[in-house]
This record gives C-alpha cells, sequence and structure tokens, in this order.
C-alpha cells in the first residue's frame, strides 16, 4: 500500500488513491481450474489504505473485513460474506474501492472494502473479507459460481487480520505488512502407490525393500514436503 500522489491499489482488488491517501491492499486467493474471480476457494482480505489525516486502514477478513479510521462513519467499512463494504464509496464482488481525494483506498478480499471518507476528516479505507468454500458458506457465492459441491472445503477456517496467525518464516505475527503470501502443504495425497515388478503392478503395501541385507515388508512411504515428513 503505497501513500502520496497516484497510488495503485495492491494487486488483485485493492482500491486506489489518486492525492495523498493511502492504497488499499490486494486480496489473496486459491482458485481451481479458472482465472476468475467465481472459482475461488479460499481468500484472504487486504487491509485498507490510511488516510492522510486518520492513519488507520481497516485490517482484512476472516469473515469480514475491519472499519477503517477512528471508529466514526466516515471511517470506510469492510466487506462482508454477502457485500461490499458499504459506506462512501462501496466495494463490490473481489473489488475495494478507489477515492478520489485524501482518504484511503479500500482492501481487496471475498468483497471489497469502501473507500474511506475525503475532506474534513481523510479517513482510512476498510479492510476486504475473506471466505472459504464449504457447504455452508456456498450459499454466499453470488451468481456465476464455476464451482460444485466436489470443492468443498472440510474443516476449514479463515483469520482476521488483526489476530495472530503463522507469518511466512514460520513465527506468528498479527497483520502482515508488504506482499501477500500463500503457502500450499501436501497434507495426504491419498493415492496408491505402484511399482513396477516383473512387468506387473504391484501396490507398494504389496512390496519388499532390502536393509542391512535383509528383506522387509514395506508398510509406509513417506515423502518431505516443506522440509516435514509426510506419510502417504
Amino acid at each position: 500500500m503505497g501513500k502520496g500522489p497516484n497510488n495503485p491499489g495492491g494487486f488483485n482488488g485493492g482500491g486506489s488513491t489518486n492525492k495523498y491517501g493511502g492504497s488499499g491492499g490486494g486480496g489473496t486467493d486459491i482458485r481451481i481450474n479458472s482465472t476468475s474471480l467465481y472459482a475461488r476457494v479460499i481468500v484472504a482480505g487486504g487491509g485498507g489504505g490510511a488516510g492522510y489525516s486518520d492513519t488507520r486502514g481497516g485490517y482484512g477478513g476472516g469473515t469480514s473485513g475491519g472499519q477503517g479510521g477512528n471508529g466514526s462513519y466516515a471511517g470506510g467499512y469492510g466487506g462482508t460474506q454477502t457485500s461490499g463494504g458499504t459506506n462512501n464509496t462501496p466495494g463490490t464482488f473481489g473489488q475495494a474501492s478507489s477515492n478520489t481525494g485524501n482518504g484511503g483506498g479500500g482492501g481487496g478480499g471475498w468483497y471489497g472494502g469502501s473507500s474511506g471518507a475525503s475532506g474534513s476528516t481523510d479517513s482510512g479505507g476498510g479492510g476486504g473479507s475473506g471466505y472459504v468454500y464449504t457447504s455452508s458458506t456456498a450459499s454466499n457465492y453470488p451468481a456465476g459460481c464455476l464451482l460444485n459441491s466436489s470443492y468443498y472445503l472440510t474443516n476449514a477456517a479463515t483469520l482476521v487480520g488483526n489476530t495472530s496467525f503463522p507469518s511466512p518464516s514460520g513465527a506468528n505475527e498479527v497483520g502482515h505488512s508488504g506482499d501477500g503470501y500463500a503457502r500450499i502443504t501436501v497434507l495426504n495425497l491419498g493415492l496408491p502407490i505402484f511399482f513396477n515388478i516383473g512387468g506387473s503392478l504391484k501396490k507398494y503395501s504389496d512390496g519388499w525393500v532390502k536393509i542391512d541385507g535383509s528383506l522387509r515388508k514395506i508398510e509406509a512411504i513417506w515423502i518431505k514436503v516443506d522440509g516435514v515428513l509426510k506419510k502417504l
């Protein structure tokens, strides 16, 4: 997020400014089989930009983004599960609103945050909302969803940006500055592994390996993912 004249919004839906407010951060998301906004299964909301006078933008969501500014109506409202931030200039699906004055731009996300007010307050923009695609949240998609129930996530959750969560370095942080970050870790491939033995495919559980001169039956196979051993 930049602060100064003519700041473009963060990639993926952040709201821009063309005066001295801070631009909004873009959302971070995972999409399946398409680059469309209507193929998103996981979304982390971006933070809103600070206003020129009021230096606080709203945090990214979570189910809802935080309000910008000092809590007055002038601060941009955060996006929710079914709508963009609704005050000042509203955000929309996947896109925060921009600001033509000195208020902050909204943050991108599932729904974008609204921009901050300009004028006597020059307040911060609202944060964008987050989202996870599950059987209970699928109805929050607007018309045009490209996914179906085979892509529902389970045991899924989304955290607001003003709580503690793992940082890219592995430590915990409250909020994240700079570029967004997404990590995908393979927990269980769920696929049988076969070996070609004598021209015939054999499942790994039917195979044997030689260890220290002795044959031992294969009981499991492990792979290393991000430096951590995971059982197939």
